[in-house]
């Protein structure tokens, strides 16, 4: 068996990936504009060019990308931002706990946010 990571190309991500990452990581996390962005239906998909939160999405990227620096700054500019720490929290508190095992410097950067 192959120990490769198989590495994806961010042009490869969308926004249907993030949407399957972030109900797991939530399990209550539904989002129709993520939900219909999937790679065969992107030259279909039409937007109506601006999302709800912007700012909440904006955030879960850095957090993704783990970039914390950029996630608090996207942070306060939230609609809500005590809900969006809560989620933030929850959403570093699995990262952590998921990227423990592959990189504990990863995992030492999302604890760190958490807190």
């Amino acid at each position: 068996m192959n120990d490769e990571k198989k590495r994806i190309k961010a042009e490869d991500i969308y926004l249907c990936h993030i949407f399957r990452l972030m109900k797991s990581l939530t399990r209550r996390f539904r989002r129709i504009d993520y939900e219909s962005d999937k790679p065969d239906d992107n030259e279909k998909f039409e937007t109506n060019g601006a999302f709800a939160e912007p700012y909440q999405d904006l955030l879960i990227w850095a957090l993704l990308n783990c970039r914390i620096e950029t996630a608090e700054y996207f942070w306060e500019l939230c609609a809500d931002p005590l809900i969006t720490a809560v989620a933030a929290t929850l959403i570093c508190d699995r990262l952590a706990d998921r990227v423990d095992n592959i990189s504990s410097d990863v995992s030492k950067r999302y604890k760190l946010a958490k807190e």
